[in-house]
């Protein structure tokens, strides 16, 4: 394998981040590890690149990950932002206790059939064309199945319209409208919860059904805390 010759400035923003990022990922680890992106009006983002670093600054007490403690931070109508990965401890720690449990081995191995099953379906329809996309074909509709079954979401909610605003809040396409996209997450998703309560299914094995039995039963996470961990 020939080495890796690394240009003296990062590559273009389109090739390294879209189609091939890791010329640009290299170029950073070796001539700007600490790559600070600063923008008028906008706070001072950090890229950190090498592994050691990223591995210490994940664990520095000092820093946090969420956004609300940056200066000028104005969060969105809904709270999209507000959510387990943006959590710091000791918040971060009681959420993730509650949401580990639906992805822990026994729990994933149960899926397997499901997953496997589902990938079947979805191949057999690809065979039938000469052409496809795979991700419209195969990769997006094998993702928005898994989601609703770790979840639980019920039959009648299992539907294009869903998948559209599951989907849109995972990889939105250009140009959406990012209020539109949690306005409608909002609203899928108390729909959601008051289905679980409606329907006497707290205590199911899918995830959502668990959260809302904690948030209820025990008051370990409050109703914005149910809606967006």
């Amino acid at each position: 394998m020939s080495a890796l010759t690394l240009p003296s400035r990062p590559p273009g923003l389109l090739t390294a981040r879209v189609q091939d990022p890791y010329p640009y990922f290299a170029w950073l680890r070796q001539h700007a590890p600490a790559r600070a992106d600063r923008k008028p009006g906008r706070p001072t983002v950090w890229q950190i690149s090498r592994y050691e670093d990223v591995r210490a600054l994940m664990t520095d007490g000092r820093l946090s990950k969420d956004p609300g403690r940056v200066p000028g931070y104005v969060p969105g109508p809904t709270g999209l932002n507000r959510h387990l990965v943006q959590a710091d401890p000791p918040d971060h720690t009681r959420l993730r206790t509650l949401v580990i449990a639906a992805f822990v081995p026994r729990r994933i191995a149960q899926l397997e059939p499901f997953i496997t099953d589902n990938a079947n379906q979805l191949l057999d329809r690809v065979e039938q064309h000469t052409h496809v996309d795979v991700i419209d074909a195969f990769a997006a509709p094998l993702t928005f199945r898994m989601i609703c079954a770790i979840l639980g979401v019920p039959g009648e909610l299992d539907n294009a319209a869903t998948r559209d605003t599951l989907m849109a809040t995972i990889a939105p396409a250009p140009g959406l409208d990012p209020a539109r996209v949690e306005g409608d997450l909002h609203a899928l998703l108390d729909t959601l919860i008051a289905a679980k309560r409606a329907g006497g299914e707290r205590s199911g094995v899918d995830l959502l059904g668990a959260l809302v039995q904690a948030s209820d039963d025990s008051g370990a996470m409050s109703e914005e805390e149910l809606r967006w961990v």
